[in-house]
């Protein structure tokens, strides 16, 4: 009966690194992206617009 099924298929060892690196980039991204939203909530909107280059409707 195992004939029939062949080999396994096994999840090759680089893809589980690629995943992880994905996530912790990720991670890393979102940490940053949060700071600068708490730096901008802290200091006003206005600076960090500026500093992004968003021009400013008011």
């Amino acid at each position: 009966m195992a004939e029939e099924f062949g080999t396994p298929i096994v999840p090759e060892e680089g893809k589980k690194k690629n995943t992880l690196l994905i996530v912790v980039v990720a991670v890393i991204l979102l940490c940053v992206c949060c700071c600068f939203a708490a730096a901008a909530l802290y200091y006003g909107t206005e600076p960090a617009m500026q500093f992004l280059g968003i021009p400013i409707p008011w």
